[in-house]
């Protein structure tokens, strides 16, 4: 198992990645006020940041092996063709990985075209269409149409973990400004606030 060194008090300790998001996750949702968690959300994301530890994780390759290079609409609509088992599959994986992408990394995609906004719309999407697929399964299809409903908020608990991780800063006052225009994220009108900033309110639009 892959061990992170943290250091506490000039003690050095071993704890296991997944024990480590475990306590990030759990200092995070508990001040979640504004949209109630799933009873599942808090096992589901922390399977799905431990999975990602292991970087090939971020990539959709294709049947030879490479990595594909394709818009997530397109991977999305392609997968609309696929069996039902593959699909699922194909669905589940683009879902994570527009998720932990969106919520993670999403400053990175303010220097790209293709910005948070647009994971947003697509992860919501994939999402209810993973919903819908898995219909056998009533507890994980309710887990999955919560997330396409909830797909902004939990990208801000996962942008909260990166930052209290240190792999995101949150210093950068413009940056948050772009992110709460771009798509209303509540973490960035928060952040704001406490920053002095004057928010007016935005026009709230559905899923």
């Amino acid at each position: 198992m892959r061990r992170v060194i943290l250091s506490q008090d000039k003690s050095d300790f071993l704890v296991s990645p997944r024990d480590y998001f475990n306590d990030l996750l759990d200092d995070v949702l508990k001040n979640v006020d504004q949209f109630e968690i799933h009873p599942f959300s808090k096992v589901y994301l922390l399977d799905l940041l431990n999975n990602f530890l292991h970087v090939d994780s971020l990539f959709t390759k294709n049947e030879s092996g490479k990595i594909e290079s394709k818009m997530l609409s397109e991977l999305f609509f392609e997968s609309q063709a696929l069996d039902s088992a593959i699909k699922i599959q194909k669905l589940k994986k683009l879902a994570e990985t527009t998720l932990y992408v969106s919520g993670f990394f999403a400053s990175s995609l303010n220097r790209k075209i293709v910005n948070q906004s647009y994971y947003v719309q697509v992860g919501a999407m994939v999402y209810s269409s993973l919903s819908s697929a898995v219909d056998s399964d009533q507890k994980t299809g309710d887990l999955y149409k919560h997330f396409a409903h909830h797909f902004l908020d939990y990208a801000d608990v996962l942008t909260e973990v990166s930052h209290k991780a240190n792999i995101q800063k949150s210093n950068d006052v413009l940056e948050m400004f772009g992110r709460y225009l771009d798509t209303g994220s509540q973490w960035a009108e928060k952040l704001l606030i406490q920053n002095g900033i004057p928010l007016q309110p935005l026009k709230k639009t559905s899923n």
